[in-house]
């Protein structure tokens, strides 16, 4: 799957689709984790604090934050699997136009 930050027009003029952060999910998972300010969450995924805002902002996820987000979840997922929560792609992310 081709995963881009952002929607673009691919060589056809067809606009191909993007991943987007599920931000109400991210913070609930991460505030349970013990990660309650954006730095925090940072720190846990081992990103700058910069990418956090821009999450935020626009909530278009790359490969890299991706991969960052399900790895760091993953460590806690005992804890999470505790309260009902399971840590995949679909549960954090989805696939947008």
């Amino acid at each position: 799957m081709d995963m881009q930050v952002r929607t673009r027009p691919d060589v056809n003029g067809v606009k191909r689709p993007h991943v987007r952060l599920r931000l109400d999910r991210f913070d609930l998972y991460t505030r349970i984790v013990g990660a309650t300010s954006d730095q925090a969450r940072a720190r846990l995924l081992g990103i700058a604090s910069r990418t956090i805002t821009r999450l935020r902002r626009d909530q278009h996820a790359g490969e890299a934050v991706i991969a960052a987000t399900l790895a760091a979840l993953q460590h806690h997922s005992e804890a999470l699997g505790q309260l009902g929560l399971s840590v995949s792609f679909e549960d954090l992310f989805e696939v947008a136009e």
